[in-house]
């Protein structure tokens, strides 16, 4: 039997990947199947200020593009790479400029009555946008995606699935009967219980997630650390997701009612353009987590323990974040 073949995107920031990366390729190691590395990453990397960390956008770690992509190419053996600096990309900067100088000639301003953009601080204006809107992150997963498709087109080659996964990304260890489980499930292999058997195979051709909610506006969420599906029906949603983002935000801002709406997280981005493509969604259960700064002094490096530092981390966020607005409970 011919192996099933299965590309696998890395896109985002390469933080901590050094921590993570043996997890990756025991992850992505398996009798009967291929798997192709394609890879953007950013070499200025930072944390959202959110969980308490001294790499923040405004003192972001460098990383030398030039030395990272050799790196990343001896550990990954990619098909095809891109490494870029985030704050000097002249597409994704040039963008955000032409987004500020439409908001600029609407007179439009945020939610909070307060505007997004600083007339004499162009670059702190750009950083708002990389950090509030999750721009850079949308721009990679598209980047990422494309040097799969074009190397699929250059090379005449047929992808059974496709998996959009993180650098920092952490993996738990997964027995083969889990790890096939989890394949199954991404690459809709089998006919699962949300397929009714007369219907032909199409109806199961589903993007998988680690997770779905409704959020309190008009879109659904999607998890967007790991996620996958059949090839083509993942080139569908990833090909053009920038482009979508783009015209979304100049979309709300040129709306001309004098009021710019935030279009949510990129999980939300992502859950609107599932909903503008009309994928359905279904589910899946990997074990990971996003390897963080405070993650690397712990004493005991098992997924077990590293994910309990995790979730103690983000309840002190939560308390110190619910004590913020709403004081001592």
């Amino acid at each position: 039997m011919e192996n099933k073949k299965i590309a696998v995107v890395f896109a985002g920031q390469a933080r901590t990947f050094r921590y993570c990366y043996k997890t990756h390729l025991d992850f992505f190691k398996k009798e009967g199947y291929e798997f192709d590395f394609f890879i953007h990453a950013w070499s200025d990397q930072w944390y959202s200020d959110k969980i308490d960390t001294s790499i923040n956008i405004r003192n972001a770690h460098q990383e030398n593009p030039e030395q990272l992509e050799k790196e990343l190419i001896e550990i990954y053996k990619p098909k095809a790479i891109k490494v870029e600096k985030q704050k000097q990309c002249e597409q994704l900067t040039g963008d955000i400029k032409s987004l500020i100088r439409l908001q600029k000639s609407c007179n439009c301003k945020n939610e909070h009555g307060k505007y997004s953009w600083h007339f004499a601080d162009i670059n702190k204006s750009i950083e708002e946008w990389l950090q509030g809107a999750h721009v850079g992150q949308v721009y990679s997963w598209q980047q990422a995606a494309n040097l799969k498709i074009d190397y699929q087109k250059q090379n005449n080659i047929k992808y059974d699935s496709a998996i959009k996964f993180r650098l920092d990304n952490f993996m738990d260890n997964h027995d083969e009967e889990k790890k096939q489980k989890i394949l199954d499930q991404i690459g809709n292999y089998k006919v699962g219980s949300f397929t009714v058997s007369e219907r032909p195979d199409s109806d199961r051709q589903t993007m998988k997630f680690q997770w779905q909610n409704k959020a309190n506006r008009d879109y659904w969420n999607a998890s967007d650390m790991m996620f996958g599906g059949p090839s083509d029906i993942f080139d569908t949603l990833m090909k053009d997701v920038y482009v979508f983002w783009l015209r979304r935000y100049a979309q709300v801002i040129g709306d001309l009612h004098g009021k710019w709406t935030h279009q949510g997280s990129s999980e939300g981005i992502l859950g609107r353009k599932l909903a503008h493509d009309e994928i359905p969604t279904g589910g899946f259960g990997a074990s990971h987590f996003p390897y963080r700064d405070y993650h690397i002094n712990h004493s005991e490096q098992t997924y077990k323990s590293l994910h309990k530092l995790r979730q103690s981390t983000e309840n002190k966020f939560l308390k110190k974040y619910s004590s913020d607005l709403y004081g001592e409970l």
